[in-house]
C-alpha cells in the first residue's frame, strides 16, 4: 500500500510540474504579445493609414469595452465548460488572429486602407483571446498549486508575467521597421503555446481526478473501487 501510495504520489507531482510549467509559459506569451501589440499599435497605423490620436485613442478605448464585455460572458462560461478548455479555445483563436496578421500584412502597402477591416479583425480576434488565457491560467495555476505554496507559487507566476511586459514592449520597440517579422515571431510562440496546451489537456482531468480521490474519505474510495470492480 505504501508504494501504491508513493507511486500515486510521483505520479501527481510530475503532471502537476508539466502542468505549472505550461502555464507559465502560456502566460509568458500571452502577455508578451499583449503588450508587443500595444507597442506596435500606434506607429504602424500612424505609418500605415495616416492615424492620429483621435483614431488610436477610439482603437483603444473599443478594446476596452471589448475586454470588459469578455471578462463578464467569462462570468457565466467558466460556470459551465472548463478552464483548460477555455485555455486552449483563446489560444486557438489567438494563433488565427496571427495567423491573419502574418498572411496580409506583406500584401498591405503604406498608405492603402484596403487591408483595415482585416487588420481590426485581426485586433478584435487578438483582444478577444487575450483575456481567455489570462483568466484561465491564473485560474487553473492556482488549481494545481498546493495550499501551502500558494505564496511562492503566485509570487513566480507574477515575476514570469512581469518579465514579459517588460519583454514584450523591448521586442516590439526593436522591430519597429520589420514588423512582420515581429507578427511571424508571435506566430510562432502562439502556435507552440497552443501544442503545449494540446499535449497536456489529457493531464488535467487527471489531476483533477486526483485532487477529488484525496478529497473523497478513504471508505468512500474503497466503495467506489468496489462498484466498479463489479
Amino acid at each position: 500500500m505504501q508504494v501504491k501510495t508513493r507511486k500515486s504520489k510521483t505520479s501527481e507531482f510530475r503532471i502537476m510540474s508539466e502542468l505549472l510549467n505550461v502555464l507559465l509559459i502560456t502566460a509568458f506569451i500571452a502577455y508578451f504579445n499583449q503588450t508587443a501589440l500595444e507597442t506596435t499599435l500606434t506607429p504602424f497605423t500612424n505609418i500605415q493609414f495616416g492615424w492620429k490620436e483621435v483614431q488610436i485613442s477610439i482603437v483603444f478605448a473599443i478594446a476596452g469595452i471589448e475586454i470588459t464585455l469578455v471578462y463578464i460572458i467569462l462570468h457565466f462560461v467558466t460556470k459551465k465548460i472548463r478552464d483548460e478548455a477555455i485555455l486552449l479555445f483563446g489560444y486557438i483563436i489567438l494563433s488565427i488572429a496571427c495567423c491573419i496578421g502574418v498572411i496580409v500584412l506583406p500584401f498591405s502597402e503604406v498608405g492603402s486602407r484596403k487591408y483595415l477591416p482585416v487588420f481590426l479583425l485581426f485586433i478584435g480576434l487578438d483582444i478577444f483571446g487575450l483575456p481567455l488565457i489570462a483568466v484561465t491560467t491564473t485560474s487553473l495555476f492556482t488549481q494545481q498549486t498546493h495550499n501551502d505554496q500558494q505564496g511562492i507559487g503566485q509570487g513566480i507566476q507574477r515575476f514570469v508575467i512581469n518579465v514579459a511586459t517588460v519583454i514584450g514592449p523591448l521586442f516590439a520597440g526593436s522591430l519597429l521597421t520589420a514588423t512582420w517579422l515581429m507578427i511571424s515571431f508571435m506566430f510562432i510562440i502562439v502556435l507552440f503555446a497552443t501544442l503545449l496546451v494540446i499535449l497536456v489537456y489529457p493531464s488535467f482531468s487527471l489531476s483533477n481526478n486526483d485532487e477529488l480521490s484525496t478529497l473523497l474519505p478513504q471508505e468512500n474510495n474503497k466503495q467506489c473501487k468496489e462498484k466498479s470492480s463489479i
